[in-house]
């Protein structure tokens, strides 16, 4: 179905639900939250000492990936209906940890705190629910999905970004939670600082003085991005000289040619029918457009008894 549906405007989210990727599924239309509220969540959470914070929830289970903008000597705690979990150290100066907490409740929100050895909070506690049961069957979720939300935010080179300036994302990312998802699948690469085989491109010497004092020494690899943090640069047009399209191997019914936006994806599943509904912005669109952007696709696929 092409279709294009103007979002109605209610109920302003609190600041703390902008990390909440399981709130409540409310109607199945899309009812998005006032412009004003989508601002406040796209700047409201102090982070504190986290520089990146990436959640995984099962029924069960709960994984969360840290960096921290210091390395830190003691293992961090993540605590979690009463109980304190140790952090796995995963990079060598101990800026990079992981929490692993298991035994779960099923369909539950837990309020989830990281904190040093002495128990001061590293950032504002925030909340995460884990996934219904496999056994459950509920009459319909609504997805929020998004590609590749890395990168560096920083000075663009000879006028080109890498990346999309990090006020947008957030700004992109608080438009698609104040449609109240149930999940958020955040496909791609998450964080990119590792430019070390970059070094014999001509954006080298950029790197180490722009990119290298803002995240530290590289690693041996560089990766590209996707959809929510890409930038001019990192578009297919503009990495391998040709534009975006289709496999030629794959005989498809295009609805919608593969364009070079940001954006993200809204998916209601019922029990007979998938819904997405698909919103584009890109530079040099103002970030205020994204609060109240139109979707620029809707369709609906059948699904099998």
């Amino acid at each position: 179905m092409d279709a294009r549906i103007s979002p109605s405007h209610e109920h302003p989210l609190s600041r703390r639900e902008i990390l909440g990727a399981s709130a409540a599924l409310g109607a199945l239309g899309l009812l998005a939250r006032p412009s004003s509220a989508i601002a406040q969540l796209a700047t409201g959470w102090d982070q504190s000492q986290v520089a990146h914070l990436i959640p995984t929830a099962s029924h069960e289970r709960f994984l969360i990936k840290t960096s921290f903008r210091s390395p830190l000597t003691d293992a961090p705690q993540l605590t979690v209906d009463g109980r304190a979990i140790d952090g796995v150290r995963t990079d060598p100066q101990g800026r990079f940890w992981r929490f692993d907490a298991t035994g779960l409740r099923p369909a539950t929100r837990y309020e989830l705190r990281i904190v040093a050895r002495g128990g001061a909070p590293l950032c504002e506690a925030w909340p995460l629910k884990t996934f219904p049961a496999p056994t459950a069957d509920p009459e319909r979720v609504r997805i929020l999905a998004y590609t590749c939300g890395g990168g560096y935010d920083s000075a663009p080179f000879q006028g080109k970004t890498f990346f999309l300036d990090m006020a947008a994302r957030r700004r992109l990312l608080a438009r698609g939670l104040s449609y109240q998802p149930d999940v958020v699948v955040a496909n791609g690469d998450q964080i990119y600082w590792d430019q070390l085989t970059a070094l014999n491109k001509p954006m080298a010497t950029f790197l180490k003085d722009v990119v290298w004092p803002k995240f530290g020494p590289p690693l041996d690899h560089i990766v590209q991005s996707g959809a929510l943090g890409t930038g001019d640069l990192a578009f297919p047009s503009a990495v391998r000289s040709i534009q975006p399209g289709a496999s030629q191997m794959v005989t498809m019914d295009e609805t919608l040619k593969p364009t070079e936006k940001n954006g993200f994806t809204v998916i209601d599943v019922t029990r007979d029918k998938m819904t997405s509904t698909h919103f584009m912005w890109r530079p040099p669109q103002a970030i205020a457009e994204i609060d109240t952007m139109p979707p620029a696709r809707v369709y609906e696929v059948a699904r099998k008894p």
